[in-house]
């Protein structure tokens, strides 16, 4: 894949995250997914421009936590949800997917380098959850199963009885 460098300058001017990129690419990633990557790793190192490169690349998991913390008090930068006076029902300006989603080409950032030897603490500073015994830095909102009221559901039933099939009235049922 042709890799457009003009969505993702910050990765471009650094051969490390370039290499990075490139490296997806080399995998197969479908260009929507290099595009994530590039905007989201971009978006890393705007948000950590005050630190050198290098002390990025050995940042630890308090620098990383500054990073996701910092997702969710700042709004998004373009798109519908732009706008400053939006707040999301989650308290967060930027959607728990985005969040989970640069969080997560972080981790797999961090983990490229740690793979190929390029960062001396071998720890990923992205703390990573497993299902059931630890929670990952970003939580996966649990949703309840919608269950009609007594009138809603009644309001089903009368609708299935009067318009549908004998079949599927028994389905229903």
């Amino acid at each position: 894949h042709d890799i457009d460098w003009t969505w993702c300058p910050h990765v471009a001017a650094h051969e490390l995250t370039r290499n990075f990129l490139i490296s997806q690419a080399r995998l197969q990633k479908a260009r929507q997914t290099l595009e994530a990557y590039g905007r989201d790793l971009d978006d890393l190192l705007e948000a950590t421009a005050s630190l050198p490169f290098d002390d990025l690349i050995e940042a630890d998991s308090g620098q990383l936590e500054i990073y996701i913390d910092g997702l969710y008090n700042r709004p998004p930068k373009h798109g519908p949800s732009a706008q400053s006076n939006i707040t999301r029902i989650t308290g967060t300006r930027l959607s728990l997917a985005t969040i989970r989603r640069r969080v997560g080409t972080a981790r797999r950032f961090y983990q490229w380098l740690i793979d190929r030897r390029l960062r001396a603490d071998l720890i990923n500073p992205v703390p990573k959850g497993a299902k059931g015994v630890s929670r990952g830095p970003v939580p996966t909102p649990r949703q309840d199963p919608w269950v009609p009221d007594d009138d809603t559901w009644e309001r089903i039933l009368r609708h299935f009885l009067e318009h549908e099939s004998l079949r599927n009235q028994l389905l229903l049922l």
